[in-house]
Protein backbone atom coordinates (compact mmCIF):
# COMPACT_ATOMS: atom_id res chain seq x y z
CA UNK A 1 0.00 0.00 0.00
CA UNK A 2 1.27 3.59 -0.81
CA UNK A 3 0.03 6.97 -0.09
CA UNK A 4 0.56 9.70 -2.32
CA UNK A 5 -0.61 13.17 -1.23
CA UNK A 6 0.03 16.27 -3.79
CA UNK A 7 0.54 19.40 -1.73
CA UNK A 8 0.91 22.75 -3.67
CA UNK A 9 2.37 25.15 -1.24
CA UNK A 10 2.28 29.42 -2.71
CA UNK A 11 3.17 31.55 0.48
CA UNK A 12 1.01 30.84 3.36
CA UNK A 13 -1.52 28.64 1.74
CA UNK A 14 -1.23 25.17 1.09
CA UNK A 15 -3.67 22.88 -1.10
CA UNK A 16 -4.02 18.95 -0.65
CA UNK A 17 -5.26 16.41 -2.73
CA UNK A 18 -5.17 12.69 -2.26
CA UNK A 19 -4.46 11.01 -5.29
CA UNK A 20 -4.88 7.28 -4.29
CA UNK A 21 -4.59 5.22 -0.70
CA UNK A 22 -4.23 2.12 -2.59
CA UNK A 23 -7.51 0.63 -1.71
CA UNK A 24 -7.41 1.02 1.97
CA UNK A 25 -10.16 3.11 3.35
CA UNK A 26 -8.52 3.25 6.71
CA UNK A 27 -5.32 4.68 5.30
CA UNK A 28 -7.64 7.79 3.85
CA UNK A 29 -8.71 8.16 7.15
CA UNK A 30 -5.91 8.24 9.00
CA UNK A 31 -4.81 11.95 9.60
CA UNK A 32 -1.14 13.25 9.95
CA UNK A 33 0.19 15.88 11.86
CA UNK A 34 1.93 18.76 9.85
CA UNK A 35 5.47 20.05 11.52
CA UNK A 36 4.97 22.24 14.27
CA UNK A 37 5.30 25.89 13.65
CA UNK A 38 8.36 26.66 15.85
CA UNK A 39 10.13 24.19 14.02
CA UNK A 40 11.93 24.28 10.64
CA UNK A 41 11.30 21.01 8.81
CA UNK A 42 14.80 20.30 8.23
CA UNK A 43 14.95 19.82 12.40
CA UNK A 44 12.60 17.02 12.01
CA UNK A 45 13.77 13.87 11.99
CA UNK A 46 12.63 11.55 8.83
CA UNK A 47 9.52 9.59 9.02
CA UNK A 48 8.94 5.65 8.02
CA UNK A 49 5.74 4.85 6.42
CA UNK A 50 4.08 4.29 3.02
CA UNK A 51 3.20 8.19 2.36
CA UNK A 52 4.86 10.16 0.22
CA UNK A 53 3.88 13.89 -0.49
CA UNK A 54 5.34 15.84 -3.30
CA UNK A 55 5.78 19.34 -2.92
CA UNK A 56 5.62 22.62 -5.72
CA UNK A 57 7.72 25.42 -3.62
CA UNK A 58 7.44 28.99 -5.08
CA UNK A 59 10.55 30.65 -4.95
CA UNK A 60 10.64 32.33 -1.25
CA UNK A 61 12.34 33.07 1.32
CA UNK A 62 11.27 33.74 5.09
CA UNK A 63 12.93 36.12 7.84
CA UNK A 64 11.64 37.95 10.82
CA UNK A 65 8.04 36.78 10.28
CA UNK A 66 7.95 37.95 7.05
CA UNK A 67 7.43 36.03 3.84
CA UNK A 68 9.14 37.35 0.60
CA UNK A 69 8.43 35.76 -3.03
CA UNK A 70 10.19 36.04 -5.75
CA UNK A 71 8.43 36.05 -9.34
CA UNK A 72 5.07 35.52 -8.21
CA UNK A 73 3.99 39.29 -8.76
CA UNK A 74 5.49 39.71 -12.30
CA UNK A 75 9.14 39.54 -13.03
CA UNK A 76 11.24 42.07 -10.81
CA UNK A 77 14.69 42.46 -12.72
CA UNK A 78 17.65 41.08 -10.39
CA UNK A 79 19.52 44.00 -8.95
CA UNK A 80 23.47 44.54 -8.89
CA UNK A 81 25.98 44.26 -6.13
CA UNK A 82 26.02 47.75 -5.99
CA UNK A 83 22.85 48.27 -4.66
CA UNK A 84 22.79 46.01 -2.09
CA UNK A 85 22.88 46.85 1.59
CA UNK A 86 23.71 44.72 4.42
CA UNK A 87 23.34 41.08 5.35
CA UNK A 88 19.52 40.85 7.06
CA UNK A 89 19.76 36.69 7.81
CA UNK A 90 20.77 33.62 6.26
CA UNK A 91 19.16 31.00 4.92
CA UNK A 92 18.59 27.57 7.27
CA UNK A 93 16.74 25.12 5.43
CA UNK A 94 16.17 24.74 1.68
CA UNK A 95 13.00 22.92 1.69
CA UNK A 96 12.53 21.70 -1.86
CA UNK A 97 15.74 19.21 -1.21
CA UNK A 98 13.71 17.53 1.42
CA UNK A 99 11.44 14.69 1.19
CA UNK A 100 8.37 14.44 2.93
CA UNK A 101 6.46 11.80 4.65
CA UNK A 102 3.29 14.29 5.54
CA UNK A 103 1.98 17.57 5.23
CA UNK A 104 4.67 19.86 6.12
CA UNK A 105 3.70 22.66 8.40
CA UNK A 106 4.38 26.68 7.83
CA UNK A 107 7.46 27.83 6.85
CA UNK A 108 9.26 29.60 9.76
CA UNK A 109 12.42 32.13 10.04
CA UNK A 110 15.51 30.75 7.85
CA UNK A 111 13.17 28.50 5.61
CA UNK A 112 13.72 28.78 1.69
CA UNK A 113 12.32 26.67 -1.21
CA UNK A 114 15.21 27.01 -3.29
CA UNK A 115 17.82 29.49 -1.93
CA UNK A 116 20.72 27.31 -0.29
CA UNK A 117 20.76 26.79 3.10
CA UNK A 118 23.74 28.87 4.01
CA UNK A 119 22.71 31.74 1.36
CA UNK A 120 23.37 35.15 3.06
CA UNK A 121 19.80 37.43 2.03
CA UNK A 122 20.28 41.09 2.09
CA UNK A 123 18.58 44.34 2.15
CA UNK A 124 18.34 46.28 -1.05
CA UNK A 125 19.21 50.07 -0.89
CA UNK A 126 16.08 52.72 -1.33
CA UNK A 127 13.52 49.98 0.28
CA UNK A 128 12.82 48.87 3.50
CA UNK A 129 13.99 45.02 4.50
CA UNK A 130 10.61 44.97 5.84
CA UNK A 131 9.29 45.23 2.04
CA UNK A 132 12.10 43.40 -0.34
CA UNK A 133 15.42 41.86 -0.39
CA UNK A 134 17.81 39.94 -2.44
CA UNK A 135 19.73 36.80 -2.58
CA UNK A 136 22.00 35.71 -5.36
CA UNK A 137 21.02 32.34 -6.80
CA UNK A 138 22.21 31.25 -10.32
CA UNK A 139 24.58 34.03 -10.44
CA UNK A 140 22.50 36.90 -9.97
CA UNK A 141 21.03 38.93 -7.04
CA UNK A 142 16.65 37.86 -7.03
CA UNK A 143 14.78 40.14 -5.51
CA UNK A 144 11.51 38.80 -2.89
CA UNK A 145 9.11 40.64 -2.10
CA UNK A 146 7.26 40.34 0.77
CA UNK A 147 3.63 39.34 1.19
CA UNK A 148 0.91 39.13 3.50
CA UNK A 149 -2.24 37.26 3.26
CA UNK A 150 -5.13 39.04 2.11
CA UNK A 151 -8.38 37.19 2.02
CA UNK A 152 -6.73 34.45 1.63
CA UNK A 153 -4.59 35.45 -1.53
CA UNK A 154 -0.91 36.41 -1.06
CA UNK A 155 -0.35 40.09 -2.29
CA UNK A 156 3.05 41.54 -2.08
CA UNK A 157 3.06 44.71 0.64
CA UNK A 158 2.66 48.04 -1.18
CA UNK A 159 5.91 49.31 0.00
CA UNK A 160 7.82 46.35 -2.22
CA UNK A 161 6.67 48.15 -5.09
CA UNK A 162 8.14 51.59 -4.36
CA UNK A 163 11.67 52.75 -3.05
CA UNK A 164 11.16 54.23 0.05
CA UNK A 165 9.86 58.55 -0.35
CA UNK A 166 7.84 57.69 -3.58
Amino acid sequence: MRVVHIVLVGAAVMFTAACGTGGDPAAAQTPTAPVPASASACASEPQSGNSLVMVDWVDFVQLHGVQYIAGMDGQVPPVSAATLGPVVGHVQCQLSLLKFQQTPGPAVDGDAGFLAAGTPVRAIAGFEPTCRLAARIDGQYRVYLAHHDAAGVSRAVSCARAPRGQ
